[in-house]
């Protein structure tokens, strides 16, 4: 290979006349040195004067977490976090803006604010795209800050996630990789991850024992019991229906053996009723009842029920308990709905409006209202403090409340 006559041009470029060793070269040497040395003292200079006159305009504010590490807040509203020593993410920086538009995207109300993690691409391809981006909201100012950070788990869809108050831990289970068309995957993981609201870090965890790989499971944690409860999903092959139990304090699952449980599903929908102290479960693909399904972590016990009037049967729906309201909500969903056509009445696919509450001691479904449009693979969370719950809907965030089930305007 004949080699440049030029000589190496990255090397011209970053050689400096320090570096010229060429006789007669001396003078310029020492000419440089003296203009670095005076760059140097006026850059020092200006420094000191900036200082002086303006720098407590424009410094960073740096304001000590809950728990965690400090926190600073540069002027142009970005906000950056070093992570604490072990954990899994570091250089966290919350930069303000809006998520993109998305389903099964778990959202989840902790401690330290609403949290919105991950998702899928809203279309009906192979391969939509899938996030792995974290996004907090603040529902006093209704503003979206994105939380980016270097490590994390991987882009997944249908992950599990269940806020367990008792640690102040989000754990998230599992979920679909792969070439696939979601639901219909067969690539799933295993894995165990944490994530600290108020230090806004990621953390993979490393059990003894995990639950076989699978998507569209559920999870929900028992704060009486002090464990998140998982239940059933999809392998690809096939839906599952076993029980488990995780310990985020002592990084241990579990798998809870009952003489009696749902059957197999997946994409079902599962909340915690901490007035009855029950995990409560509803629906799931292809489910021909409407079966309420309660479980208690201290008896290892699972009770089906069925109470007319009730919701009929769906996938994809939302199930979430209201505190201020002290009631359960479902949400949505999608299944076989009863339309008219010209020659009567007609059985066909189609996504849901209804909300629905529960009153588990009493077993009593009651129709609340409807929200404006039909929703399914939506998620929501109790609104701390007021009454009613957030729905988060592809492009939007929004209320509806607990009484009257109506709402949702965007947020």
């Amino acid at each position: 290979m004949r080699e440049d006559p030029r000589g190496d041009p990255l090397s011209e470029l970053l050689s400096s006349p320090l570096d010229d060793e060429r006789p007669g070269n001396g003078g310029r040497r020492w000419f440089a040195l003296g203009a670095i040395v005076l760059i140097a003292a006026l850059a020092a200079t200006g420094y000191v004067l900036w200082q002086a006159l303006g720098a407590d305009e424009a410094a960073p504010t740096t304001t000590a977490a809950a728990s965690g590490p400090a926190t600073t807040v540069p002027a142009g509203g970005a906000t950056t976090t070093t992570a604490p020593a072990g954990a899994t993410t570091v250089a966290v920086q919350e930069i303000p803006g809006f998520p993109a538009d998305r389903v099964y995207a778990p959202l989840v109300a902790t401690d330290g604010g609403i949290f919105l993690f991950g998702g899928l691409e809203p279309v009906q391809r192979l391969n939509a795209e899938r996030f792995y981006d974290v996004w907090r909201y603040d529902p006093e100012t209704g503003e979206w800050w994105e939380i980016r950070a270097t490590g994390g788990p991987v882009p997944r869809a249908g992950a599990a996630v269940a806020y367990d108050s008792g640690s102040g831990l989000v754990v998230l289970f599992g979920g679909a990789v792969g070439s696939c068309s979601y639901p219909r995957c067969t690539e799933d993981l295993d894995d165990t991850w944490v994530y600290d609201p108020a230090a806004r870090t990621w953390e993979e965890r490393s059990p003894a024992v995990s639950p076989p790989a699978r998507h569209a499971h559920a999870m929900a944690y028992d704060a009486q019991s002090d464990r998140v409860v998982l239940f059933g999903g999809d392998t690809g092959s096939s839906w599952l229906g076993d029980t488990w139990a995780y310990d985020a304090d002592t990084d241990t699952w579990v798998e809870i053996t009952t003489e009696e449980a749902p059957w197999p599903v997946a994409q079902q929908a599962m909340a915690y009723d901490p007035s009855a102290d029950r995990v409560v479960l509803w629906g799931g693909a292809d489910r021909e009842e409407s079966v309420v399904w309660a479980f208690d972590l201290e008896t290892s016990a699972w009770s089906g029920a069925i109470w007319d009037p009730a919701p009929e049967p769906a996938w994809d729906a939302c199930l979430v308990w209201d505190a201020d309201a002290e009631q359960m909500l479902l949400i949505g969903g999608r299944g076989p709905t009863t339309v008219q056509i010209a020659a009567g009445t007609a059985r066909e696919v189609r996504g849901r409006d209804e909300v629905w509450g529960l009153d588990l001691e009493a077993g009593v479904w009651t129709l609340l209202g409807r929200v404006p449009t039909a929703m399914d693979a939506h998620s929501c969370v109790d609104n701390a403090g007021v009454v009613g719950v957030l729905v988060w809907y592809r492009n939007a965030l929004g209320p509806v409340d607990s009484f009257t089930g109506t709402g949702l305007a965007e947020g």
